[in-house]
């Protein structure tokens, strides 16, 4: 792969990455922050119909309660209903009774009235003999009596009429009061259900608003992945991110317009995301053919290098002797043979497609991994064995200044949870090392 590199821009990024090692991805930023004001609004909804339902379980209770007295006064009115009519009857009986009396008692009146008014010592007196006086004597007494009891009779049925009559007023009376208690209780059932009715409505009042606080909160959380996925100009990386995000918002709504509204973001992202993959894929294939075509002209210049080096070593060979030139000599005539060690150059390259001309893969078509150099000089899949790195394989090229033996770029993975600042910035700092090493070929 050949990797367009600018020192420049290098060193430029570098300095702007040292302010700030760990952005913050405003893609996800934005969603994170409306989350958290849903939810507090949420809360703040949620206290407010926990209070409203505090009350209503208070008012069910009072009611409860009136509704257990006016059992208790329904009760007491059907006994005093009942003792009344009782009463009543007995009342009606006791006033026969004295009707009947009041009428004896009257007759007899009007027979001694008709007699003459003729008394008791006339009636004696008018005795024949001894035994007509004893009778005449026992019968006054006996109606002497009889109207005497007559009498008390008559009087003890007024005081009982009498006293039944203040009984019943006693009792007619304490059955208005318990009436008028039940009207005073049901009235005040009737406020409390009224009451009731206007904390339950302005519960439905919180709950219809929650739910729309909740529906609109929701629906705007998918606003900035409709902007990425309704872009033209989205990358597939942008698209990637955006239905990562998705996902995520879509485990934490509840609506179902904003789950319509993230189903619908769902089925145009994935068909975005397809697309754009398979336009990477046609690039990349396009661009290996390229990279194999710059690979062998590359093969065929190190080539035409080497024979020039090698006629320019042959020639040097003839001349006077040097102790420098001819160790140069030496290290070239040896190059690949792996018995003598070598001083290399290092510089260390990313995955981040930015760096590498848009590649994510190695000139060899391998994925980038631990372990991959770069060089325009030596055959790919050539082992070189570097000093604190290990055993290395050439499976990538590079920019024009790896045409050297000595140049080498070496693959540094990124971190788990590191992110690409992060991993920029960290292999950037490594800068340019030089280590002894050798081909292994």
């Amino acid at each position: 792969m050949i990797k367009v590199r600018s020192k420049r821009i290098a060193l430029l990024l570098s300095a702007c990455l040292a302010c700030s090692m760990a952005p913050i991805r405003p893609a996800e930023a934005a969603p994170n922050r409306s989350i958290e004001q849903t939810k507090k609004r949420i809360s703040e909804m949620s206290r407010g119909i926990q209070l409203q339902e505090t009350a209503i379980q208070r008012l069910a209770f009072q009611v409860a309660q009136l509704g257990k007295t006016i059992l208790g006064n329904e009760a007491k009115i059907q006994t005093l209903s009942k003792t009344l009519a009782e009463n009543s009857v007995k009342h009606i009986a006791v006033q026969e009774n004295l009707n009947e009396k009041q009428s004896l008692y009257e007759h007899r009146l009007r027979e001694m009235y008709k007699s003459g008014g003729i008394s008791t010592l006339q009636t004696l007196l008018s005795a024949q003999s001894l035994a007509d006086f004893l009778l005449k004597y026992q019968v006054v007494r006996t109606v002497a009596q009889q109207d005497k009891d007559l009498v008390a009779e008559i009087s003890g049925l007024k005081k009982e009429l009498e006293a039944q009559e203040e009984k019943l007023q006693t009792e007619k009376k304490g059955v208005v009061e318990a009436t008028q208690a039940l009207q005073r209780n049901r009235d005040e059932l009737k406020q409390k259900k009224s009451e009731q009715q206007a904390a339950l409505a302005s519960k439905e009042a919180q709950r219809t608003q929650l739910q729309e606080l909740l529906k609109t909160q929701e629906v705007a959380l998918f606003d900035n992945i409709a902007k990425v996925l309704s872009n033209g100009n989205s990358s597939e990386g942008e698209v990637k991110e955006a239905m990562r995000i998705l996902e995520t918002i879509q485990a934490q709504v509840t609506t179902k317009e904003a789950t319509a509204v993230g189903n619908r973001l769902e089925h145009q992202g994935k068909a975005l995301a397809d697309k754009l993959e398979a336009l990477r894929k046609e690039a990349e294939r396009v661009a290996r053919e390229k990279a194999e075509k710059a690979r062998i002209a590359a093969e065929e210049a190190a080539k035409e290098e080497a024979k020039r080096l090698a006629a320019e070593q042959k020639k040097e060979s003839s001349g006077p002797s040097d102790s420098g030139v001819r160790r140069d000599r030496t290290e070239e005539k040896d190059l690949g043979s792996g018995s003598y060690d070598r001083t290399f150059q290092l510089t260390f390259y990313t995955d981040l497609p930015e760096e590498n001309g848009g590649w994510t893969i190695t000139a060899t078509g391998d994925a980038l991994t631990y372990g991959v150099i770069a060089s325009n000089v030596y055959p790919l899949y050539s082992k070189i064995e570097l000093q604190g790195f290990g055993v290395m394989t050439v499976l990538d090229r590079g920019g024009y200044e790896f045409f050297s033996s000595h140049r080498l770029d070496v693959f540094i993975p990124r971190r788990s949870g590191e992110t690409n600042a992060q991993y920029y910035y960290r292999v950037n700092q490594m800068g340019r090392r030089t280590v002894r090493g050798r081909v292994l070929r």
